[in-house]
């Protein structure tokens, strides 16, 4: 009797710890990981002023907005998205396309 008690109670472990939603992963959508990541750039042509400074600011570098617009067309390059994919750069670097997709992220293309 006290085994079948032990086997609910791990089976119950097992999947609270194993659930979608409480696991980590790569395919999380903006949504999901904005928390402690903000957004600081949506759309546009070019890596912003703004974007470029926040960028340096939470990675400690000192790269130029053109520096960070490389790698932003690397990681689109390589990761096969349309140069006309306007998503969102958040401010630890990572990339989400314009559907929510975690793309990379830019440090990793500096």
């Amino acid at each position: 009797m006290g085994g079948v008690a032990v086997g609910a109670g791990i089976g119950w472990l097992v999947k609270r710890f194993t659930s979608k939603s409480e696991s980590s992963d790569d395919s999380l959508n903006v949504d999901q990981a904005d928390e402690g990541n903000d957004t600081i750039q949506t759309g546009g042509n070019t890596v912003k002023p703004g974007t470029a400074e926040k960028l340096n600011d939470y990675s400690g570098k000192e790269k130029t907005r053109g520096e960070w617009g490389d790698a932003l067309e690397k990681l689109k390059g390589e990761e096969h998205v349309p140069n006309n994919d306007h998503g969102k750069i958040k401010r630890g670097g990572d990339y989400y396309d314009g559907k929510g997709q975690y793309i990379g992220n830019l440090n990793d293309y500096l």
